[in-house]
């Protein structure tokens, strides 16, 4: 009866260890599709941005904004930067710096006080 309840335990462990490493492999496995399938997203995503001229013209309400700086941490492009001088409200803000915006929104996504408004402009090829 001990040898049956012993052989019992150690046949429900082994399926137990046995199970758990199927799902294991299974989720690694399915895991790794995900990634794959990610990168040939952003793969082709990439490569739609380098065929398309995109370029884009940022506005800023400079007397709403409150200096947070989450619009020039999320600008891939370095575009807007922190002004010397302070608005009504005593904040510096957010102005842009360069025309190198490639019209990604990215800034306006993050901006608490929704005052950032990209417009994108589709340069034509000559």
């Amino acid at each position: 009866m001990l040898q049956t309840k012993i052989l019992l335990i150690y046949n429900f462990t082994f399926c137990l260890v046995f199970f758990s490493f199927i799902c294991f492999v299974k989720g690694q496995r399915e895991a790794e599709k995900a990634v794959q399938n990610r990168q040939k997203k952003q793969l082709r995503i990439f490569f739609w941005c380098k065929m398309a001229k995109v370029k884009g013209d940022i506005v800023i309400d400079i007397q709403r904004c409150k200096g947070c700086e989450l619009c020039i941490e999320s600008c891939p492009e370095e575009t807007i930067a922190l002004s010397l001088s302070i608005n009504q409200k005593g904040y510096r803000y957010a102005t842009v710096v360069n025309q190198s915006c490639t019209g990604c929104a990215n800034c306006a996504l993050v901006c608490p006080e929704a005052i950032i408004t990209v417009y994108r402009k589709v340069l034509k090829k000559n």
